[in-house]
């Protein structure tokens, strides 16, 4: 199978559900504490089915994540997992391909600690996704930080794409104030990028009470 041929989303999901079962395995103290979350273009996948990636993102607070996670993910006897270079793996069983995945440290996304969810609460197959105003306000977030123009265009176009879904049948959104805060402040680059005015985000964003549609 070609590795320019994206995963299905059936197949990130059974990556997603491996890593999940390989790391209740791991010998780390207090392992079924560990808090998780699916990030990313895997969960964006999820509420938008027209999009695809080849990888998973995992937000954890396993000490010294990512490095050591990987470490002894691939030391495990017939691991599904592979570090090649800079680029950790998860082999397919069945279609062969290679899903890219990545653990974001705790600390790099603090705002998240409370959506995450043990791993010795999920039960065999559950899937802790990020939810979809949270993804979205990472979108935003993410287009702020980049250091690729590129990345920050398609940062921008995936918020747009949760905003239209989020929204659809007329309705805005109602962020917490943390949400909030993330937004305000990546507002800016996201009207740079997106090509959509300052006042439509404002008002699809609940950002103020009108604005122009």
């Amino acid at each position: 199978m070609s590795q320019d041929v994206p995963p299905t989303f059936e197949e990130l999901q059974e990556c997603v559900q491996d890593v999940i079962t390989y790391l209740k395995r791991l010998d780390a103290p207090n392992i079924g504490q560990t808090r998780i979350l699916v990030i990313g273009g895997v969960a964006l996948c999820k509420y938008l089915r027209n999009r695809t990636t080849k990888d998973a993102d995992f937000w954890i607070n396993l000490k010294n994540a990512p490095k050591s996670v990987k470490e002894r993910l691939v030391a495990i006897p017939n691991s599904p997992f592979i570090q090649q270079a800079d680029f950790f793996r998860y082999i397919h069983p069945q279609s062969g391909k290679r899903i890219q995945v990545d653990f974001v440290a705790d600390w790099m996304a603090p705002h998240l600690e409370n959506k995450a969810v043990p791993l010795g609460s999920l039960s065999s197959g559950t899937i802790p996704w990020l939810n979809e105003t949270d993804l979205l306000v990472c979108k935003i977030d993410a287009c702020g930080e980049r250091a690729e123009t590129d990345k920050r265009v398609q940062d921008a176009g995936d918020a747009i794409a949760l905003t239209r879904d989020l929204t659809r049948g007329g309705h805005n959104l109602h962020l917490s104030n943390v949400q909030t805060g993330i937004v305000i402040n990546g507002l800016d680059d996201l009207v740079r990028y997106s090509g959509q005015e300052k006042a439509w985000w404002e008002q699809k964003l609940g950002l103020r009470s009108s604005a122009t549609p």
